[in-house]
């Protein structure tokens, strides 16, 4: 794989920017969450503060005593028996008095039914007044007739309120409808009562509307479906009508309540009020299922909406319990708060999936000290998520844009270092040709070295030092066979022409004038040719065999003390290199270290000679013995020419040597001397290091042995 794409692939790691955010953004959900709790509960605890200071009377019916109607007007009503309680939810629209359902749609519908005979009842209040509609089945209608006796004939229907007061209902045709009521021995009407018969499909519509006062708190129906034969006569109520029953309650909702609500309410907040029995009492504010946006922030796109749902995707919740159609709620939230605790958690909305609410109860008290009701808050998610929308937008778009600069970037860096590679690859190629050999002379090969303080650059900077060594290997390994033939012609020379005069002499033996003397001459002369072809072929096969000496652990290792060592090698070199002074200086004994005497002596004796081959007659060779903390330090200093540079660090590789003629005493000189000082020392885990003396009058090795 190319670089770039490696690099490309290496960008992919950047996605952890964008994955840290979500948990970032995460983090932060769960912190609004949990800060929407509390201000929500803080919020239920001032509304409860300021509901506490009244009695509400959530245990008494909200119009009571209040009827325009005295309580001794009515027969009185023995029988006081409890039925199931209607609810009249609060609704701001007006409605048009019509007999038409369609307004009615969003109400709860209660059914009453009894055989064939049933009806839907819809209730709802607006400021003071009762609005009603009863769907009504009946398959013969039969209209009021006013030409007969009684007052109760025909379909009609009857309204008993709080004070027992019946109120009948009936039509002789289709259109408007008043009540009537019995005062005494007179019928009296109720104007303030206001209905609408129509007739449809399967059977009637009655729509009414009627004053709270009115009511008084209790509302009782009784629904009669007339018969041309009374046996045959049809009865449907919402409870047990009989003519001493007291009727159910009516609940409605308390205006001054739902004022006092409405001071805390905000978008998005909805606040209600229900009594120990769980009826809704009073209701404020509404939760915005469509969708909440804080103010002045704009609605974040669905494809960023939809993924930041699935970022936040959290285990299922469980879903909130929702009160009954006619305005009871009974949920266990409500059973532990009329216990007099605050409950509060995150709920699974019922009609969004993708949405939860916040729901919190607390336990209104009542100034006898007991709990009066219950006031229960409830929010959507949406109005924090609008927030953390426009963050996540926000932190996704810079996400993205760091993500997409990052990979261009690294895409642009990868170019630009494959460049840069395929420059030093094509650099390294041109300094070869097709057959491997060096292009051009020494100074049109030269290896264009970066000066870039990198990994690229110490790469090119290496390879140009190997490629420098490689080229002086090569130059030597070319004249090598230069060398050996200088070497070995002359030997041969040698030899071939001391037999020539040897056979030559045989011949003139004939004649006896060749002299004894001259034949031992010639036979000595050849004799030294055969031994210097053995010391040159001794010297090629020297290394070789001292490193694998080496590798087999042939070299016995022992405790010695250098100095003395070094001074009997000192007089030794002495009279072996008479031309020279060798002298030997040393720290105060002993400087013991563990060595192999025959290989320390063998590296010696390589070093002294290469000194004495570069040293002038006469001149000093200074050997010296210094001990360090960890190591003794073998110098040998001799005058002479200089190291070039670039020789420094190459002079103890094989095949290296800086002479290209013979010494003055016909010795041969391969350039293998130094190498075999490198195996030693290294066999010896100690430092070979040559340089030039610091006044440039010649040269110094340097051995660094361990103690």
């Amino acid at each position: 794989m190319k670089l770039k794409r490696q690099l490309l692939v290496a960008s992919l790691f950047m996605l952890a920017l964008p994955w840290a955010g979500c948990q970032y953004v995460k983090e932060t959900e769960s912190a609004l969450r949990a800060g929407q709790l509390q201000a929500l509960e803080a919020t239920g605890q001032a509304v409860v503060a300021l509901l506490a200071q009244q009695d509400w009377q959530l245990d008494t019916p909200t119009y009571q005593h209040e009827s325009t109607v005295l309580e001794s007007d009515a027969e009185p009503v023995k029988k006081q028996t409890e039925h199931p309680s209607l609810f009249a939810p609060e609704r701001p629209w007006r409605i048009i008095m019509d007999g038409y359902p369609d307004e009615w749609q969003s109400m709860p519908v209660r059914r009453l039914q009894h055989d064939d005979f049933a009806a839907n009842l819809r209730l709802f209040t607006r400021k003071d007044r009762l609005y009603m509609l009863l769907e009504v089945e009946d398959r013969q209608r039969l209209y009021f007739d006013p030409t007969r006796g009684t007052a109760n004939n025909g379909d009609h229907l009857v309204i008993r309120n709080g004070h027992g007061r019946d109120y009948l209902l009936a039509a002789s045709a289709p259109g408007e409808m008043i009540a009537r009521y019995q005062q005494g021995n007179r019928t009296r009407y109720q104007r303030e009562i206001a209905g609408y018969w129509l007739d449809t499909s399967k059977g009637y519509n009655i729509e009414l509307s009627m004053p709270l006062s009115l009511v008084n708190g209790r509302l009782g129906l009784y629904l009669v479906n007339a018969s041309p034969l009374a046996s045959e006569q049809q009865h449907l109520s919402h409870y047990e009508f009989s003519a001493q029953s007291l009727p159910p309650r009516l609940i409605t909702t308390d205006n001054r309540l739902t004022q006092a609500l409405e001071l805390f309410t905000h978008a998005g907040l909805e606040m209600r009020v229900v009594d120990n029995q769980g009826w809704q009492r009073a209701t404020a504010g509404e939760i915005d299922l469509s969708g909440y946006q804080a103010s002045g922030s704009a609605p974040s796109h669905g494809a960023l909406r939809a993924l930041y749902r699935a970022i936040l995707q959290r285990p299922p919740m469980p879903p909130k319990n929702e009160s009954s159609l006619f305005g009871q709620w009974q949920t266990s939230d409500l059973s532990q708060a009329q216990d007099g605790h605050i409950t509060k958690g995150w709920y699974q909305q019922s009609n969004q999936q993708d949405r939860s609410l916040l729901s919190v109860a607390l336990p209104i008290p009542s100034p006898k000290g007991v709990t009066a009701g219950v006031l229960v808050l409830e929010q959507s998610s949406e109005s924090y998520l609008s927030l953390t929308d426009r963050a996540f937008g926000r932190l996704f778009l810079a996400s993205s844009l760091a993500l997409l600069i990052g990979a261009s970037g690294l895409f642009g860096y990868a170019s630009w270092l494959s460049w840069r590679i395929r420059k030093l690859n094509q650099a390294t190629q041109q300094v070869f040709d097709s057959n491997g050999q060096f292009n051009g002379d020494s100074k049109t090969r030269a290896f264009q070295i970066s000066r870039a303080n990198d990994e690229i650059g110490d790469l090119s900077r290496s390879y140009g030092e190997l490629l420098e060594r490689v080229q002086q290997y090569t130059d030597y390994l070319q004249t090598l066979s230069r060398k050996l033939s200088h070497e070995l012609r002359t030997p041969l020379a040698v030899v071939h022409s001391s037999l020539d005069n040897l056979t030559l002499q045989a011949d003139e033996r004939a004649t006896k004038s060749t002299d004894e003397s001259d034949r031992q001459m010639y036979q000595l002369r050849a004799k030294e040719g055969a031994n210097r072809l053995s010391h040159l072929l001794t010297a090629m096969s020297e290394a070789s065999r001292l490193e694998e000496s080496i590798s087999h652990g042939d070299a016995e290792m022992e405790k010695l003390d250098l100095a003395i060592m070094f001074t009997e090698l000192t007089a030794a070199y002495n009279d072996i290199y008479q031309n020279h002074k060798i002298n030997l200086q040393t720290d105060n004994p002993p400087l013991v270290a563990l060595i192999s005497p025959e290989l320390i002596v063998q590296m010696m004796d390589k070093i002294v000679d290469n000194a004495v081959g570069f040293a002038p007659i006469e001149s000093e060779i200074l050997i010296t013995l210094q001990r360090t903390e960890k190591s003794i330090l073998i110098c040998v200093e001799n005058k002479g020419p200089l190291l070039p540079k670039k020789m420094q660090h190459q002079l103890f590789d094989n095949m290296v040597s800086m002479r290209d003629k013979k010494a003055a005493d016909d010795s041969t000189h391969l350039g293998l001397g130094l190498h075999i000082v490198r195996l030693i020392v290294e066999h010896h885990q100690g430092k070979a290091n040559a340089e030039n003396l610091s006044d440039n009058s010649g040269v110094r090795f340097a051995i660094s042995l361990p103690h």
